[in-house]
């Protein structure tokens, strides 16, 4: 069945990423494995769409029609006003930016078939879980065996496994913890329940070692977001699901004391100190009134974006300077990848603001209309029965999705990075069909 493949490969992912890694590690950075792979999954994807009887197919269609002709706009006003322009990567970025689009799509018709005819809402949190595991083991060997990679290249600390990008990397164990640990709230039947809390230590393991603020963060939204879904379901769904929820919730909660006990002596925390003392060496070189601002713990408005968005701003202001300057065509649909440079693109790596700037004001709403769709459509069917949705499933799934979009927003790497959008794709389509059960309900 056509279906089975897509689950094999959200399973498969973890092995793509390694293969990847492998593969820049050696040089070779035009076209790696992962990419191929990823680009025929979408090319299947769109096969497989074309040719299945769901019901809203034309307008899937109708829309992809439409993108292509804005990206056929985007790309006229690059030969038309932009110079110099890297088709190469221009190309990447117009393929990586549409992947997850695609592979929504894709699954919100896979899910659409199999509904009432399987589990498949468990399948798609078991074959994540694996998944999840599956990185979150090979970090743990990597460190083990004395070969994990560094996240950062200078002062800061923590490693990364064996795996190319950090930030990618840790957008993907962001995604994926509220999963692994819905999976271990609910694990499969007459199966030891314990045992399916090892992928969740794992990636909290990995997470913390990583030493990034995403990382870190990412631990405590999804374990508090666990902490609040226990009681709420206990208390709104049905006896079955209250199996256990005390056990659950206190063994939550107390992961949740050890992240905290840990957090002084975690990477992210030392980074953090570490990020602090560079600014400060930066002002005190720049500033002569540096040395009694800081004496008075002064933390201004510029240190703080610096620290929690690390000199991602001032890129943010060049785009927007560019993107004053640039004609009507390139405002309406985009200035293409890194905007209008003169030697070399810079991307912001905030994806929402990258995005704009290069599909401009017309491309973007275009681009992004079917996000607000879904989230729109998840809404209204939650509203709809609102009780039933208050259960350990729908939150943390959707505790999965906000993590993703907020990275996106915040950090990047995740809508502009096929290795990390598949799993929003897979998860927004998740919560778009499975809601449809409360209002059927």
């Amino acid at each position: 069945m056509v279906e089975k493949v897509f689950f094999l490969f959200i399973l498969a992912q973890p092995l793509l990423d390694l293969a990847t890694s492998a593969s820049l590690y050696t040089g070779a950075h035009s076209l790696t494995f992962g990419m191929a792979i990823r680009f025929a999954a979408m090319a299947a994807g769109v096969i497989y769409i074309w040719g299945c009887p769901y019901p809203k197919k034309r307008a899937l269609i109708m829309y992809g029609l439409i993108l292509s002709a804005v990206i056929g706009l985007n790309i006229t006003a690059s030969i038309s006003y932009k110079h110099p322009v890297n088709w190469s990567e221009e190309g990447k970025f117009i393929f990586k930016s549409c992947y997850w689009l695609v592979m929504m799509f894709t699954y919100i018709v896979v899910f659409s078939q199999l509904d009432g005819k399987t589990d498949w809402a468990k399948q798609t949190q078991q074959y994540i879980t694996i998944a999840m595991a599956m990185i979150g083991v090979s970090i743990l060997l990597a460190d083990v065996t004395g070969t994990s990679l560094a996240s950062y290249q200078y002062e800061k600390i923590g490693r990364k496994g064996w795996f190319f990008a950090g930030n990618e990397l840790g957008a993907i164990m962001a995604i994926g913890l509220p999963v692994t640990l819905l999976v271990a709230i609910h694990p499969p039947a007459r199966r030891p329940s314990l045992f399916y809390w090892l992928p969740a230590w794992f990636l909290i393991y990995s997470l913390l070692g990583l030493g990034t603020k995403v990382g870190y963060g990412a631990v405590l939204f999804a374990l508090l977001a666990a902490i609040a879904a226990i009681p709420l379901e206990a208390q709104f769904q049905p006896v079955p699901s209250r199996h256990n929820w005390r056990r659950n919730w206190i063994f939550t909660i107390s992961m949740l004391a050890a992240v905290i006990i840990y957090t002084p002596f975690s990477p992210a925390a030392q980074n953090i100190n570490i990020h602090w003392k560079l600014l400060e060496q930066k002002e005190k070189a720049t500033d002569h009134s540096a040395k009694k601002r800081l004496q008075e713990n002064e933390i201004r408005e510029e240190q703080m974006q610096h620290l929690i968005l690390s000199g991602r701003h001032e890129y943010l202001s060049q785009q927007k300077a560019e993107f004053r300057e640039a004609p009507l065509m390139q405002k309406w649909f985009g200035m293409g990848y890194g905007g209008n440079y003169e030697k070399t693109p810079k991307m912001i790596e905030m994806d929402f603001h990258d995005l704009f700037f290069s599909f401009g004001v017309i491309g973007f709403l275009v681009y992004i209309a079917p996000l607000l769709y879904v989230i729109a459509s998840i809404g209204w069917k939650i509203r709809k029965n609102w009780r039933a949705a208050f259960n350990a499933e729908y939150m943390l799934i959707a505790s999965s999705i906000i993590l993703g979009l907020g990275i996106a927003f915040v950090a990047g790497h995740v809508l502009t990075a096929p290795a990390v959008s598949l799993y929003v794709a897979v998860l927004l389509a998740y919560l778009f069909v499975r809601s449809g059960s409360l209002v059927a309900g």
